[in-house]
């Protein structure tokens, strides 16, 4: 059953209302925010101009550290290079920084963060669960996360494991 909107969904509803093909641009909102200084959406915003500028310069920086990328070699397939981004955040770096991820692979605390928060992100994909061709895929993330995540005794089990080929990295 759906949930009771709220005060962002109605205000982000209005927006979508005001365009003719009923999509939301970010100028719209940002438009709407300024002008509607009641609405929830403008208490979002940092509207002083210098905090803003600050803001937009550490995403900026964000984006610059997330699109570079290396190439390494698969685990799973030793003929296969997988490109990935060199720099990653984990949930205890949030917002803080970023570490290589050759680094975090190389270390087993770090590299379990990281094959938990990857887990989390695969399963933030709602989507997988409303479209009937990805069922399988949506099994597969439950069964990993069943593994790795709810099971009490996974922690132990990703460390005894040596045959594990996520382990091998």
């Amino acid at each position: 059953m759906p949930s009771p909107k709220t005060d962002i969904q109605r205000e982000l509803e209005r927006i979508a209302r005001g365009d003719p093909e009923r999509v939301i641009h970010p100028e719209s909102v940002v438009d709407f925010a300024k002008a509607n200084e009641g609405s929830v959406l403008h208490k979002m915003f940092p509207w002083d101009d210098t905090i803003a500028a600050h803001a937009h310069r550490l995403n900026i920086a964000r984006q610059i550290i997330r699109v570079n990328v290396v190439m390494l070699e698969s685990p799973l397939k030793k003929d296969i290079v997988v490109t990935v981004a060199e720099y990653i955040s984990l949930p205890d770096h949030r917002g803080q920084g970023y570490e290589r991820v050759t680094d975090v692979l190389s270390d087993v605390d770090r590299r379990e963060a990281m094959l938990r928060y990857t887990i989390e992100r695969l399963q933030a994909i709602k989507e997988v669960n409303i479209l009937p061709e990805l069922a399988e895929v949506a099994a597969a993330i439950a069964m990993v996360a069943e593994k790795y995540i709810s099971c009490p005794d996974a922690k132990k089990r990703r460390r005894g494991r040596g045959d594990d080929p996520m382990m091998s990295v």
